[in-house]
């Protein structure tokens, strides 16, 4: 099984900037901001232009949907384990994770939740607008619900 030579230059390139010291973060975000910047560049001109319409229709959560029993409640048992694992101390030989997991949960869930906080983001975030289906942003709080109580896991393991 042989490698492109891309991906393991690539995968040198990673490993050298961090070993320099780069922040993992910034090796994460520069890649993810090219690759929006390539993908949304003609959309951006043609909203600019004004040759696109508005789009007004967008599904948001109800808060039906989050009452016991409903399709999109998370479960007692997620709920009580992601508390444990925000409650729950440091890792050994690491950064603290869980307030920006909880940071991430709360904006992934008032974006699907509160029509006016997603209309605020979306007047300052390029691109933002284009979401029809608000409601699917609410995956990333399960998402973050979920490693949140994996913690409590790995603090045991």
């Amino acid at each position: 099984m042989s490698q492109k030579p891309g991906v393991s230059l690539l995968h040198g390139c990673w490993i050298a900037l961090g070993l320099l010291g780069t922040p993992a973060w910034l090796l994460t975000a520069d890649p993810v901001t090219t690759y929006n910047a390539v993908l949304l560049a003609s959309y951006l001109e043609l909203q600019g232009s004004g040759a696109l319409p508005a789009r007004d229709l967008r599904a948001f959560l109800m808060w039906s949907e989050l009452v016991r029993g409903a399709a999109r409640f998370p479960g007692w048992a997620l709920l009580l384990r992601a508390a444990a694992g925000l409650t729950a101390g440091r890792l050994p030989g690491g950064g603290d994770p869980r307030w920006a997991l909880l940071a991430a949960a709360l904006l992934t869930f008032s974006l699907a939740a509160f029509p006016r906080f997603y209309l605020a983001i979306a007047s300052l975030v390029p691109g933002a607008e284009v979401i029809r289906a608000v409601t699917l942003v609410y995956a990333g709080t399960h998402l973050t619900l979920r490693i949140l109580a994996r913690l409590v896991a790995a603090r045991s393991s």
